[in-house]
């Protein structure tokens, strides 16, 4: 992430984190600006209420308030809800709400999926971001 975007991104960030549920727009395309944002993230999806599918290594591009492209090996099935994990500028890791909006094949093995962000509805286990031997997807700075 250059250093220019480090705010810019934190700000997108902090939105979401402060938005309500009455916040999030249902639409296909987001608008607003947005922000260069280049990092590893984890998600974890949901197919159902007993479904967990992650946690998924995926590599951000660009962020918004309303939502982020990233890039990972595994197709992300549209419509599914789960949750990112993402690191601020200070290396703080923050979980937000997601929903698959896309995903299509780009190349060498590689899917583009659009992630619409929103607002958590309660607490989530950062656990969930750890890998099969209990290590974080996302190992600190």
């Amino acid at each position: 992430m250059s250093d220019t975007n480090k705010p810019k991104t934190d700000a997108a960030i902090e939105a979401i984190l402060n938005a309500s549920a009455s916040d999030v727009v249902d639409e296909d395309r987001r608008d607003g600006e947005r922000h260069t944002y280049e990092a590893d993230a984890a998600v974890v999806l949901y197919v159902d209420e007993m479904t967990q599918i992650g946690p998924i290594l995926v590599r951000t591009a660009d962020i918004s308030t309303r939502g982020i492209r990233v890039y990972s090996r595994q197709m992300l099935r549209p419509e599914c809800r789960g949750v990112i994990q993402l690191r601020r500028s200070d290396g703080t890791r923050t979980i937000l709400g997601v929903e698959v909006r896309y995903c299509h094949y780009v190349n060498q093995l590689r899917h583009c999926s659009g992630l619409q962000l929103l607002p958590l509805k309660g607490e989530i286990d950062p656990s969930i971001f750890n890998d099969e031997s209990g290590r974080p997807l996302l190992p600190p700075l």
